[in-house]
């Protein structure tokens, strides 16, 4: 229950009573706001290093692809 206040008060989620019971459901618009400002700047060269990885090991040059069709 800890856990849960601490991110009922960071309205990382919202709560719902239903009677007697306390239903906590993720909010998605701090989450999103929090993916836009901290964790997208680590994306790009980690999909930069993939694509690399997954060319590599295809045997294709980053810069140039093999044509459909040729030998």
């Amino acid at each position: 229950m800890k856990h849960l206040r601490i991110l009922e008060a960071a309205n990382l989620v919202t709560v719902l009573w239903s009677g007697r019971e306390k239903r906590h459901h993720l909010n998605p618009v701090p989450i999103h706001a929090l993916q836009n400002r901290w964790i997208r700047k680590f994306e790009k060269p980690r999909l930069t290093a993939l694509t690399a990885l997954k060319s590599a090991l295809e045997g294709i040059h980053p810069k140039r692809k093999k044509k459909h069709g040729s030998s």
